[in-house]
């Protein structure tokens, strides 16, 4: 079996693809295996992608539906997967010849941890770089400033402040544990990955490598820039609300840190209510219900009418 699996969710981004696969297949590190995974696209993707499949790494999944959601795709690969870790390599992004080489090490120097991440440069849709670093909040962006190793407790309280992970593409997840906290949530359209980091982060422990190691293309079109505002703010506070269900039944937490968490949820509710016009979502009534448990805030149950 190989030590990693690549997963290349596209669709329709012919464009960017043959630098992609490119960036994937010069690795230093060459145990991988491929797999390209194409939601229907309507352009040339596939045609590009079977350039590459003289190389036996390499393996096609091509479906004829278009799935309506990221998260859907991403578990139907992770079970299709060998690998003892998992890169998530969006078909838009490029990263370093040694991401995979250089994230094996700490994986090999910390054997507890089941996430691996390094630091993100920005390019533009030219292929330019833009800068390094992630589009965070400053309390978030300023856990990448240097290389750590840190316990999962430790990274996931840190992490209802705001996620400073950054794009999968700059991350391995360790298969069984990713597997074992249950995966992507796909309700969830815009936040399912902070999500699933804080419920692996109860299992395991990060690692994270300060040189900017994988490149994120910021363009029109990235997820982060099409998701509405009020949708996500909805979806951030169940993340922490959800997780912080979870630490109260856990007596790694100190109750300090339960309150903590507990505030950041109350915190997320501003922006929520922040148009008191808008109206939530029917999808996300699970999640308003999950909040309302941790917050009793009763503009949540009016919201829902």
């Amino acid at each position: 079996m190989p030590r990693v699996s690549v997963l290349l969710p596209n669709y329709n981004y012919a464009r960017f693809l043959k630098e992609r696969i490119r960036s994937i297949l010069n690795q230093t590190w060459t145990d991988f295996e491929l797999l390209y995974i194409d939601d229907a696209s309507t352009d040339n993707s596939n045609r590009i992608a079977e350039q590459f499949s003289y190389d036996p790494r390499v393996r096609l999944h091509l479906h004829s539906e278009n799935s309506g959601g990221v998260y859907h795709r991403r578990m139907q690969s992770i079970k299709m997967a060998r690998g003892e870790w998992l890169w998530i390599a969006e078909a838009d992004d490029s990263a370093h010849p040694r991401f995979l080489e250089s994230l094996l090490a700490q994986a090999d120097e910390h054997p507890t941890a089941g996430i691996l991440h390094s630091r993100t440069a920005t390019m533009d849709p030219a292929g330019r770089f833009v800068g390094v670093g992630w589009n965070a909040e400053p309390i978030a962006a300023k856990r990448m400033e240097n290389s750590y190793f840190a316990s999962g407790t430790e990274d996931a309280v840190r992490m209802t402040a705001a996620c400073f992970y950054s794009t999968s593409s700059a991350m391995l997840m360790r298969k069984s544990d990713l597997v074992a906290s249950g995966g992507y949530d796909s309700r969830l359209k815009s936040a399912a990955d902070w999500d699933l980091y804080l419920r692996m982060l109860q299992r395991c422990d990060a690692a994270f490598l300060a040189e900017p190691l994988a490149y994120y293309r910021s363009h029109a079109q990235s997820v982060t820039r099409s998701t509405a505002a009020r949708v996500r703010a909805i979806e951030d506070a169940y993340c922490i609300a959800s997780f912080y269900r979870a630490m109260c039944q856990d007596d790694r937490f100190s109750a300090s840190d339960r309150d903590m968490v507990r505030r950041r949820v109350g915190v997320r509710l501003f922006d929520i209510f922040l148009d008191p016009a808008a109206e939530i979502p029917d999808s996300l009534r699970f999640a308003v219900e999950t909040i309302y448990t941790v917050t009793s805030d009763r503009r949540l149950l009016r919201a829902l009418k």
